[in-house]
């Protein structure tokens, strides 16, 4: 209720509802959320309506994650991921994510693959995804002692479990702090 008191108010949040709290009521509403949730899964959507009646995204929401580090307020119209795509185009009706601001729906990482590019796009996709996990332990294994190549190791195996936005985007900023941790400790060393 919290946060969706904000949606509605200019993402202002109505705190006043902490006060009216009551455990058995937002457990109840949570049950109902997630049997809503399982209704009408991003998943099942996407499969129904792609390509017959929505487009495909032909990469925008891995552009996105690419890009992560630009700020929207500098790129208004930066690709979104596929749960805010579910939720503005399929379940919505618009024809893009701009300004969307509702509940997203999120889906897996074949499912989006699958949206972006089609049955080929998966297997390229994984294909890609199955390289890259090989390549950083082939980095690791050659240098084992090597802490950066042992950090970088366990973050790609534990924090990127598949080639999704929602993966990727937080394994990206991970990256990023590590090597700023790195390259700042290696040049006081």
């Amino acid at each position: 209720d919290l946060r969706s008191s904000a949606r509605g108010n200019q993402g202002v949040a109505d705190f006043s509802l902490i006060k009216q709290l009551s455990i058995s009521d937002a457990l109840d509403k949570t049950k109902d959320t997630l049997a809503q949730n399982e209704s009408v899964a991003g998943r099942l959507a996407v499969l129904q309506t792609v390509p017959d009646s929505v487009p495909w995204l032909y990469g925008s929401s891995y552009v996105g994650a690419a890009l992560f580090f630009i700020h929207r307020s500098l790129w208004p119209d930066k690709p979104r991921g596929g749960g805010a795509h579910v939720g503005a185009i399929i379940y919505g009706g618009s024809s893009n994510t701009s300004g969307y601001l509702d509940t997203g729906f999120p889906i897996p990482a074949e499912i989006e693959a699958y949206w972006n590019f089609g049955v080929i796009g998966v297997i390229i996709i994984f294909a890609l995804f199955g390289l890259y996990q090989r390549y950083i332990a082939h980095l690791y294994l050659n240098s084992p002692n090597n802490p950066y190549l042992a950090l970088l190791f366990v973050i790609t195996m534990f924090e990127l479990p598949g080639p999704s936005r929602d993966s990727i985007v937080p394994y990206s900023q991970l990256l990023v702090l590590l090597s700023v941790t790195y390259f700042i400790v290696f040049r006081s060393a």
